[in-house]
């Protein structure tokens, strides 16, 4: 491995994505600056290896096998060997846009308030690109950044700078950022204590929330920073799984958050996600949605919120499960 210390280090969880991880490694390696990228197998049983062993010549890249422990395991795994100032974390089938790192590394270095930068990002499938980019789908950040723009950095993508309160409030509205779209202060990341290994989802979005605890800003480009691609093996493809670490990790936010504006925002997006697991789970098994309906009363009262959607699906099983989940 080079001894040069890299602007940034990339860490690349993969868990059998041979089809996709060459495409995705070329991208982040021509990227124009200073980096490693640290492969981190997450014990997959395909070429994945294989497919990695020709880019580990050059010391640009390295690979470990972590055994099969989870994504935020792996994201982890080298998170101490860390030396560049920068990190980022990058899915092993999307693909980085070129020039991304270039800026984002520029408007880092511009802002030393900012402990993280998240960028803009468009998702992607078989049938081609998806008409509108992820910000393009939310409103309030687009009117929240229309206010806040800067226009001082002709050189570089029109950047804006969130305060922590503002941005999490931001984040819990409407959760415009992602991991692959993040690049972050290594310090920061380190002293966060990295990802929520109970987390089998939402955890970029726990990481990110606890970063902005400790005080730094996060600045927001509007420059796109990659394409996500949507395939059957994405792990968001199960919706219960899906909500039930929305859930988690936001009722844990909840806990630990002390301005009492957020944990009421907090408390209506819990009820939120506990209505749509509850109408999911009593769609499948009457009695095994029970708890999670509870859970949507509890948090929709702390919200003023009535869980209709579940609270039909529960007076209403046979229909909803007949009509799969709408009503006739």
């Amino acid at each position: 491995m080079s001894q040069i210390v890299p602007e940034i280090e990339v860490i690349l969880p993969t868990y059998n994505m041979e089809s996709y991880i060459a495409k995705t490694l070329d991208s982040i390696l021509s990227q124009g600056v200073a980096l490693r990228v640290h492969v981190i197998d997450d014990g997959s049983s395909d070429r994945t290896a294989g497919i990695v062993a020709p880019y580990l010549s050059g010391g640009r890249v390295t690979y470990r096998n972590a055994g099969h422990r989870g994504c935020p395991f792996a994201k982890n795994l080298p998170l101490g060997d860390i030396r560049a100032p920068f990190i980022a974390f990058f899915d092993a089938d999307d693909v980085m846009r070129p020039g991304n790192l270039i800026q984002q590394l520029a408007l880092l270095k511009r802002h030393p308030r900012w402990a993280a930068l998240t960028a803009d990002y468009q998702n992607f499938s078989a049938a081609g690109p998806y008409p509108t980019t992820h910000f393009g789908t939310c409103p309030v950040l687009a009117s929240t950044l229309a206010a806040l723009l800067s226009s001082d950095e002709p050189s570089l993508a029109p950047a804006a700078t969130l305060e922590p309160l503002v941005a999490k409030r931001l984040l819990v509205r409407e959760n415009f950022s992602i991991t692959g779209a993040l690049v972050l202060r290594t310090s920061c990341v380190q002293q966060a204590g990295g990802f929520d290994t109970s987390l089998s989802g939402s955890e970029d979005f726990d990481l990110l929330w606890r970063v902005l605890n400790l005080g730094g800003s996060l600045g927001v480009s509007s420059h796109i920073a990659f394409d996500r691609r949507i395939h059957t093996n994405n792990s968001t493809n199960s919706i219960v799984k899906m909500l039930k670490f929305k859930v988690l990790s936001r009722r844990k936010l909840r806990a630990m958050e002390v301005d009492e504006t957020i944990r009421s925002d907090l408390s209506g997006a819990i009820a939120e996600f506990s209505e749509a697991l509850a109408y999911e789970q009593l769609r499948r098994d009457w009695s095994g949605g029970l708890d999670v309906f509870a859970h949507a009363l509890f948090y929709g009262a702390l919200a003023h919120r009535i869980p209709w959607m579940a609270l039909k699906a529960l007076l209403w099983p046979k229909r909803y499960r007949l009509a799969g989940g709408r009503t006739r």
